[in-house]
């Protein structure tokens, strides 16, 4: 009878191990993972946004700058609040069209220091698909459009 009083233990404890072991796999729930990024890599935030706490989103983050019609404008090595009325004037001669383009497929404004009324004081790259547009702090409205058409230009064909 003893034997088997005692099997009967060992039995209970062994279902008891196997079910809490079926409850730590399944309640861990990948904590243990990397938290992986959502946001598309080359995404830009200005200082005090984010995407997500991931750990391989290779985002330029706690950018100064400010937002206008949703594009950042960034301060990179100029003032970029010496050119957001100048922007802002700029956006406002777009067409819809144009405007679509412009927030799909620019990255940001950079603001360089400098007068703006060098020749070339405006100018755009692309890099990953996405437009890169660089004015000078000082930049005048017309300027920052023809900038901003010329993309347009380029990614509609024109």
């Amino acid at each position: 009878m003893k034997n088997w009083k005692h099997w009967a233990f060992v039995a209970v404890i062994a279902i008891v191990g196997i079910i809490m072991g079926f409850a730590a796999c399944d309640n861990d729930n990948g904590k243990n993972d990397p938290i992986l990024c959502k946001c598309p890599n080359g995404t830009l935030h200005l200082v005090g946004e984010t995407c997500c706490e991931g750990t391989d989103c290779k985002c330029e983050k706690n950018v100064v700058g400010q937002r206008v019609e949703g594009i950042p404008v960034t301060s990179r090595g100029g003032d970029h609040t010496k050119a957001i009325a100048n922007v802002t004037e700029a956006f406002g001669w777009l067409t819809e069209e144009e405007l679509t383009i412009i927030k799909d497929y620019v990255r940001d404004i950079q603001v360089r220091s400098g007068n703006g009324m060098g020749a070339g004081a405006e100018n755009f790259s692309k890099q990953d698909g996405k437009y890169i547009i660089k004015i000078e702090e000082l930049s005048i409205s017309e300027g920052i459009y023809y900038a901003l058409w010329d993309v347009t230009e380029e990614v509609s064909g024109n």
